[in-house]
């Protein structure tokens, strides 16, 4: 379920929550796991019929644990690419709400790492670039940790600055979301803002991420399993 975040953000314990949560949901992705409840279409299209944006966030959550998404996936994608002709009776003003954008594309993301699902990337990942801008601080979470899966090195600058304003909350994720990243300029980023980073609290949340971060990628060969953007297969081969 999408992070949120205690008024005194300056309290460790909690901090640390954020990186236990993103390698959470980076090992739903990459392994087998169990919803507590199975979605069919037509219980995702129930749901996309409401108003109730906890109702559907609550929905696409178990979508999210769901290991087996075959029937799911194809209205998930019509949904994002607002296929209205195809589903007239569903709640389109409710479901192009960003926190719900954010939170399909989400979905499809992790689908798309796990090659369940064939996107428009270049597409797809400017519109989540687009969130970042968001005023609604959940949003931009959301995004960034959308980010991770797609590891666009042109995307690090962006991420850096949102950590480096060191905001409550985004600045958690944005340094969780570039400690997940497998390109060179996310660590020389990380590095940056290490030398650069004057509050104590933040720089401890920097070091301590990243250790843990660098110890699950190792362990997990993480990086070995991330899907290139097209451009960026193209330069690298």
């Amino acid at each position: 379920m999408p992070i949120t975040y205690c008024g005194n953000c300056n309290q460790m314990p909690k901090i640390i929550l954020v990186v236990t949560f993103l390698i959470v949901v980076i090992l739903v992705s990459v392994a087998p796991s169990y919803a507590d409840n199975f979605i069919t279409p037509e219980m995702l299209q129930d749901a996309f019929r409401t108003q109730d944006i906890d109702e559907i966030r609550g929905v696409l959550d178990s979508v999210r644990k769901m290991e087996y998404k075959g029937e799911i996936l194809p209205v998930l994608h019509d949904v994002w690419r607002n296929k209205r002709e195809k589903y007239p009776k569903l709640e389109w003003a409710t479901l192009n709400k960003p926190i719900l954008r954010a939170d399909i594309a989400n979905v499809l993301s992790q689908a798309w790492r796990n090659g369940k699902i064939k996107l428009d990337v270049t597409d797809f990942h400017s519109a989540n670039i687009s969130m970042l801008d968001n005023e609604d601080i959940e949003v931009v979470e959301i995004a960034l940790m959308t980010l991770e899966v797609f590891d666009d090195v042109k995307d690090v600058d962006k991420i850096a600055e949102i950590a480096r304003k060191g905001q409550p909350g985004t600045f958690h994720v944005a340094i969780s979301t570039l400690t997940l990243m497998c390109n060179a300029a996310a660590e020389k980023a990380l590095i940056t803002l290490i030398v650069q980073t004057k509050d104590a609290i933040h720089l401890q949340f920097i070091k301590e991420t990243k250790q843990q971060t660098d110890a699950f990628k190792s362990k997990t060969a993480f990086c070995s399993r991330k899907t290139p953007l097209p451009e960026q297969r193209q330069e690298g081969s």
